[in-house]
């Protein structure tokens, strides 16, 4: 006759003070995080008058050639004019200084937060929307 195997049930109590503190910040990230990207964006634009928006789309992919799949903020595209914008038609990074790609790719945890997973996220002087973002 087989041995009968016994339950165990762990308490995750222990992590409660992190869990709590994650949240708090969680909810901080929420609250506040749209003013900062706002008033990054702000002075973006007065940096680059020249500029008349930009997006970018954020995901986790679902496969990676073997590599782990993580969150990730996809290539960002600066737009001269409204026109551009609306079309998709960006300008090539490499021939323009200061871009905000990378300062992005720095804060990619805390847009994840602020906007979510599978978005894409578009910015101009006027306004910042969301919608989500399907990709392979």
């Amino acid at each position: 006759m087989a041995k009968e195997k016994s339950k165990i049930t762990l308490s995750t109590d222990h992590f409660a003070p992190f869990l709590k503190a994650k949240e708090e910040l969680d909810n901080k990230i929420k609250a506040e995080g749209m003013t900062a990207i706002k008033a990054f964006f702000k002075e973006y634009f007065e940096k680059r008058p020249d500029v008349y928006g930009v997006k970018w789309a954020q995901y986790t992919p679902y496969y990676n050639d073997g590599e782990p799949c993580v969150f990730r903020v996809g290539s960002v595209g600066v737009f001269p004019t409204k026109k551009d914008f609306e079309n998709g038609e960006s300008w090539d990074f490499e021939s323009y200084g200061e871009e905000p790609e990378t300062s992005l790719n720095q804060i990619e945890d805390i847009l994840e937060t602020i906007f979510g997973d599978h978005t894409e996220v578009s910015v101009t002087r006027e306004e910042l929307t969301t919608e989500g973002y399907e990709h392979d």
